[in-house]
């Protein structure tokens, strides 16, 4: 089982892009695959996003890896509130 971490936005920067890809690659060769969204990494399990140009979509590549059976939890702090907020089927939600 691999474990990846992504607490960075989806959008700005590439680390959340390049860890999904990561993870994707890991999963397409059967390797059990786990990621954990906290701070602003928890945006990227928001359904319905609208991807700035010259962006990739991470919320496709998170129904990728849904797909191929990875486990992905958001870790979602107080002051952080994404209740309002319709996140992806299939992922989970925690608090710390």
């Amino acid at each position: 089982m691999t474990t990846i971490v992504l607490n960075y936005a989806p959008y700005g920067t590439e680390f959340a892009y390049n860890g999904l890809r990561l993870a994707l690659a890991l999963a397409k060769q059967d390797e059990a695959v786990r990621i954990f969204l906290l701070g602003d990494g928890v945006l990227c399990a928001l359904n319905a996003q609208q991807t700035p140009d010259g962006y990739y979509n991470i919320g496709r590549l998170l129904k990728g890896l849904l797909k191929r059976g990875a486990e992905v939890s958001c870790f979602v702090f107080m002051k952080l509130d994404i209740s309002n907020y319709r996140q992806r089927e299939g992922i989970t939600t925690t608090t710390l």
